[in-house]
């Protein structure tokens, strides 16, 4: 059985879908339960994009690795609705989408068979009472390992420099990887998202994680 994980969200307000999306969500969406990832994702190269914003990276990363399967997560409506376009105007077709918060989902995805997971500029909840809410932290970079596959690779960027302290402690305190810091061009296939251009002024850091089972 999984160990149990709080339910504590990363996100604050959702957004609206027009029903043409919600009809074009359907062709894409992912069925949260495990007999139908089994069917769907299980035999197949897993990847995993947390909080894709308006899916520059996803889409661009579907593009340049076509032979795996793409699940990504982003519960604001209005980035899905971005996504969803360049899905249907590149005619992409290794893209699945979960519309909710990934700690819904994630229990339900098989053990051992993530090969990269990205989580670009997560909401660093700045208020000392919201630092609860960091997606990033040793609990759920735990359960994340148990998803990972040997040597799979986590892309974490932040432009918040006290939020990267944060995540360099819980990074540690989860003993599950080991990380380093890179430069946005050494990520493959990395396309600049809106949050990344917004934060262009400031000092964006990236982390890549390697998840080492010896550990």
């Amino acid at each position: 059985m999984h160990e149990e994980i709080r339910i504590i969200k990363s996100f604050a307000r959702r957004s609206t879908l027009k029903e043409s999306d919600k009809e074009l969500l359907d062709k894409y969406v992912v069925n949260n339960s495990k007999e139908w990832m089994e069917k769907t994702i299980f035999q197949k190269r897993v990847w995993l994009d947390i909080g894709f914003g308006s899916g520059e990276n996803t889409a661009a990363q579907a593009i340049g690795n076509q032979d795996i399967i793409i699940i990504g997560c982003e519960p604001y409506l209005k980035g899905i609705s971005s996504l969803l376009k360049k899905i249907e105007q590149n005619n992409i077709k290794n893209i699945l989408i979960w519309p909710d918060d990934v700690k819904k989902i994630i229990i339900n995805i098989a053990d051992c068979i993530l090969e990269k997971v990205f989580i670009l500029f997560p909401d660093p909840w700045q208020k000392r009472a919201h630092n609860k809410r960091r997606l990033i932290n040793a609990e759920f970079l735990k359960l994340l390992a148990k998803k990972m596959i040997s040597k799979g690779e986590v892309i974490i960027s932040t432009d918040y420099p006290e939020y990267a302290k944060w995540m360099q402690k819980e990074i540690e305190k989860s003993s599950a990887f080991t990380y380093t810091k890179i430069n946005e061009n050494e990520v493959e296939n990395y396309a600049e998202t809106k949050y990344h251009k917004k934060a262009i002024k400031e000092q964006v850091i990236f982390f890549k994680l390697i998840y080492d089972c010896q550990i």
